[in-house]
């Protein structure tokens, strides 16, 4: 085989390879060392990670973690919902300490927490049972008490990026902390405070740059002080006065109230959905979309303010629940298509909305009009029409370009009947109507062998379990009730539990 190079030229190999699938890669490379060598080239990874028709890790990035994870998930999307739910190997991971609310993996692997109301550490969830306990990573640490702290993710062509807004009390203010890691060691490359502009400090702030919608943005909300961040120029922008700029008869409404809006980031543009229907009896919601102002310089006040590009009505709708495809644009005519999905329970089905919102190119006159195309989406499983699919949580992973990976659950006040305890489904949104594949319900006790040590029929499971839908990893926190403090929702002497889904 050392003469193959000059049977074949290594661009055409290559160019082979880029047709194939992570599993067949991997194997190519026991054949030879050259062939070997030619299986790392960045341009295949590239290819199959751009081609790929199902959930992939963040990337390209041609690294062992990557290409593990890569065909891991290859694997997943081949028997994710024709097979049952069974579980493979369960590691836990020890903390000590108090530990308040937790949400979302790094680079699925690295979970955040704080402790003791002055540190976040890093667990490393990628353990194996004869591995010895990891001891957690501090990637934080002040002298000032955290009263309250939420965390969204980020990424960057130098990696992942935390970012952490926290409330302190003495003396009262936000500080918003922005953590560069390294998703292989978890090791911090850099940190980066800035003190929010806000005359009132929340009690329980809130941030997001999509994460609740599954939706990787460079914009992070910061919903009840009206501030968007942006995390690629690090440049606060406040949201202008309300009105409706393509209703002429409509008057200012004045300062705009957050308790009646979502507010939904992208890649591109901040979304923002106002419930009005108490208002207008024939107008029930208000899209008004914004993009970063074409004037960059500070308005009079210094703060600079958002542009609204588009707007529209439409009728009453419940929450936006996942970001399919976050950025879609037409090279030729600009127009920009953002997809999402709302959910919808029904009795007998669980039924969401698959909208598309369709942006033409911006004027730099006039405010245009959003056109909206939908169609209703049905996840049902194996399921007697009479029984009532009320789903207790929903565990989701997504990317950005249409796919999406997750469970059902059921509670034990939804039904009697044992057979329908967790559903696994998979979304493919990528066209112009989204398609998705249910499996058959496993039975209520699989699920409930998997979580059983945690209350995860309760409103707030979603806080305490993750789906990495990547690898078929469910990760959630372990405790005693009897030492948890349900009120600040802090955790005592508990443990992270990493279970393989198979």
């Amino acid at each position: 085989m050392t003469g193959s190079q000059y049977i074949l030229p290594a661009e055409l190999v290559i160019e082979i390879l880029c047709y194939t699938s992570s599993l067949d890669v991997v194997r190519w490379r026991t054949v030879s060392k050259w062939f070997c060598t030619l299986t790392h080239d960045p341009t295949v990874w590239k290819a199959l990670y751009v081609n790929a028709p199902f959930l992939r890790p963040r990337g390209p990035c041609p690294t062992v973690a990557f290409e593990d994870a890569f065909a891991k998930s290859e694997r997943l999307e081949k028997w994710w919902t024709t097979e049952e739910l069974r579980t493979g190997s369960r590691v836990r991971v020890p903390f000590e300490g108090r530990v308040t609310k937790h949400r979302h993996l790094v680079g699925g692997r690295w979970l955040v927490v704080c402790q003791a109301d002055r540190r976040f550490v890093l667990y490393d969830t990628h353990v194996h049972a004869h591995t010895q306990t990891h001891k957690p990573q501090v990637i934080w640490e002040q002298a000032d008490k955290i009263a309250a702290w939420d965390k969204c993710l980020a990424t960057s062509e130098q990696g992942q990026i935390v970012y952490v807004l926290m409330s302190m009390d003495n003396p009262p203010r936000l500080t918003l902390l922005e953590l560069r890691l390294n998703a292989e060691s978890g090791a911090v490359c850099d940190t980066v405070t800035w003190d929010i502009p806000v005359s009132e400090v929340d009690e329980d702030p809130e941030l997001d740059n999509g994460q609740t919608l599954f939706a990787r943005s460079r914009f992070i909300s910061i919903p009840h002080q009206s501030l968007i961040f942006d995390t690629r120029t690090r440049t606060f922008y406040e949201f202008p006065e309300f009105r409706i700029a393509l209703d002429k008869s409509r008057t200012r409404f004045g300062a705009r109230k957050f308790d009646d809006v979502q507010i939904v980031p992208t890649n591109t543009h901040i979304i923002v959905y106002h419930d009005y229907y108490e208002r207008f009896s024939h107008r029930d919601s208000v899209i008004q979309v914004f993009t970063l102002p074409d004037d960059q310089r500070p308005a009079e006040n210094g703060k600079r303010v958002l542009r609204l590009t588009h707007e529209g009505f439409f009728p009453s709708r419940d929450a936006i629940f996942a970001i399919m495809r976050n950025t879609a644009v037409d090279t030729t005519t600009g127009t920009t298509t953002i997809t999402y999905l709302e959910r919808h329970p029904k009795y007998g089905s669980f039924r969401s909305i698959c909208i598309n919102l369709i942006l033409e190119k911006p004027s730099p006159d006039n405010v245009l009009p959003a056109r909206i195309k939908w169609h209703h989406l049905l996840l049902q499983g194996e399921v007697h029409a009479d029984d009532d699919l009320m789903f207790c949580n929903a565990y989701y992973d997504t990317t950005d370009d249409g796919y999406a990976r997750g469970l059902f659950t059921r509670n034990h006040e939804c039904t009697q009947n044992s057979r329908y305890g967790v559903m696994k489904f998979t979304i493919d949104a990528t066209g112009d109507h989204c398609v998705a594949t249910c499996s058959r319900f496993s039975r209520r006790e699989q699920w409930d062998d998997i979580v059983s040590p945690i209350e995860h029929h309760k409103e707030d499971a979603e806080e305490r379990l993750v789906l990495d839908g990547v690898r078929g990893k469910l990760v959630y926190i372990d405790t005693d009730s009897e030492n948890e403090d349900t009120v600040n929702g802090a955790i005592e002497n508990g443990a992270v539990v990493v279970v393989d889904i198979e």
